[in-house]
């Protein structure tokens, strides 16, 4: 863009959308058609793959200078999933009707199975906003569930996907969310998301909702399975750079106290739940556990043990362990009186 010319160009590819305005007093390119009713003006068509229009003082003039043999229509899926607001239109299409759509379609290819108790439970449906909204409107429509708000989304927090390092990622979930507990306790939920990129937002989100009294947790994704990176403008993971893998998650649902703070998850429709805790809690176990088994091992001269360092402080209700050679004894430590009270 200049002082007297406005050029506007499309990949051959089409990755991208880019839509043609018409204002009163000229013309208007905008990356999406909400943008265009922001500022007034009506919108005139999206631009072709490939296309280069020039609007300067007379009407738009529109070229193509790429081979047709490099143009290759291949509009961003993401797009339609995430990215585009739901009052856009991309290609001819309203992306709220097609989330609407897709969570339709979810709910007949994966509807919430059948309470086996003897007294059936309440279920609810409900979105991970503002993303999942329209697929979760179209889950509970086609399924007949309920549709209910349980969680609430800090308006200030950002998008926590493409923040750099893990812990961080992590943080910003814990800050971005919250569940309503009188919303979710005691209640079956299907939680209706858009997409799953990295796996730190769900992880989070199904964990909040166990520790609010969720009886059980289905997830429920309206998009594919994300398998590859993204080379064209979105800040992606690599494979190996993921915290969870990617292909077909599903959550598996239980009631028991035991779990009922941890969600499950499995990478195969057929394989047994795997229990999910934090990268510093599995930290915090391991090096536990090193610690008890290098205390617990025999020694046979003093000089090998001299690198464990003895145990200063031991909290009070513990359980203390003698051992030999031929027997161990166990005692209870118990704490020390209260004072008495003058």
């Amino acid at each position: 863009m200049d002082q007297r010319r406005l050029i506007g160009v499309r990949d051959p590819k089409g990755l991208r959308p880019l839509c043609l305005g018409r204002l009163e007093a000229g013309w208007a390119l905008a990356s999406e058609s909400c943008a265009l009713d922001a500022i007034g003006a009506h919108r005139v068509r999206e631009l072709a793959a490939g296309e280069v229009v020039v609007i300067d003082d007379g009407p738009p003039r529109s070229r193509h200078p790429f081979p047709a043999s490099s143009v290759e229509p291949r509009l961003c899926l993401f797009e339609f999933v995430y990215i585009a607001r739901p009052d856009s239109r991309l290609n001819g299409r309203s992306v709220y009707r097609a989330r609407r759509e897709a969570g339709a379609r979810l709910a007949e290819q994966a509807p919430l199975p059948d309470d086996r108790r003897r007294w059936p439970r309440e279920a609810l449906v409900i979105p991970v906003p503002d993303s999942g909204i329209a697929a979760a409107e179209g889950f509970a429509h086609r399924s007949g569930l309920p549709l209910g708000s349980g969680l609430v989304r800090d308006r200030y927090v950002g998008r926590s996907f493409i923040v750099p390092a893990q812990t961080q990622r992590e943080k910003r979930v814990r800050m971005k969310f919250a569940p309503l507990p009188e919303q979710v306790a005691g209640k079956r939920l299907v939680v209706v998301d858009d997409s799953i990129v990295r796996g730190t937002t769900m992880r989070a989100l199904v964990a909040m909702l166990r520790e609010a009294g969720a009886s059980e947790v289905h997830l429920r994704i309206a998009s594919p399975p994300y398998r590859w990176p993204c080379f064209f403008g979105v800040d992606t993971p690599i494979a190996h750079s993921s915290s969870l893998p990617i292909a077909r998650m599903r959550r598996c649902a239980t009631s028991s106290p035991a779990t009922r703070s941890r969600a499950s998850i499995s990478t195969e429709p057929c394989a047994p739940p795997v229990p999910i805790r934090l990268a510093s809690a599995q930290a915090a176990s391991a090096a536990a556990t090193r610690y008890r088994s290098a205390r617990r091992r025999p020694f046979s001269d003093e000089s090998a043990a001299a690198h464990i360092p003895p145990r200063k402080y031991r909290p009070p209700g513990l359980v203390q362990q003698n051992r030999s050679d031929q027997a161990c004894s166990t005692r209870r430590i118990m704490p020390p009186p209260a004072p008495a009270s003058t």
